[in-house]
């Protein structure tokens, strides 16, 4: 179901699945949590990305949770930063959403800080979309198609069949 490179993505998303951690999702949670998460409002989106955040289920984010999330979506994208870059990044992240005084987030301190940002709440919709929603199967190619990749280019279009016409027959 989740079309991801990394194990980090598929771990938390199973864990929001299995909300009595049996290590199993029935059809009923798997049927909740998806009617909980698929809703249009903001504050889902929000809560349900938080849930991905929040490594240790404790209910609050530190830095070391975007330490995290970052780099595994480094890894997902195929980027490759080195540790000072994403110590750098995720305490920039961390320390724009945590209140003064505190050194943990909590769900509304995540929210305003997500709400700040112009169109990324929107956003969320797309990719929660994309993580629970299969990826569509390969097509299978004609006989056509798979003739037309193993010939040079120039043999199939139809310039070359205009000006060559009386070589062929």
């Amino acid at each position: 179901l989740v079309p991801c490179k990394d194990e980090f993505f598929v771990n938390q998303i199973f864990n929001i699945f299995d909300s009595d951690q049996s290590g199993y999702i029935t059809l009923a949670k798997f049927i909740e949590t998806i009617e909980q998460f698929s809703s249009t409002d903001d504050d889902s989106k929000i809560e349900f990305l938080f849930n991905i955040y929040d490594i240790n289920d404790e209910g609050v984010l530190e830095e070391n949770n975007f330490r995290e999330v970052i780099k595994a979506c480094m890894k997902e994208n195929g980027m490759d930063f080195d540790a000072g870059e994403l110590s750098n990044l995720a305490s920039a992240l961390f320390m724009d959403g945590v209140k003064d005084g505190n050194d943990t987030m909590t769900l509304d301190d995540f929210k305003e800080q997500l709400q700040r940002q112009e169109g990324l709440v929107e956003g969320l919709g797309i990719m929660i979309n994309k993580w629970l929603v299969p990826p569509k199967p390969s097509k299978e190619k004609t006989f056509l198609e798979k003739l037309s990749e193993r010939l040079p280019q120039r043999y199939v279009s139809k310039d070359y069949w205009v000006n060559n016409k009386s070589f062929h027959f």
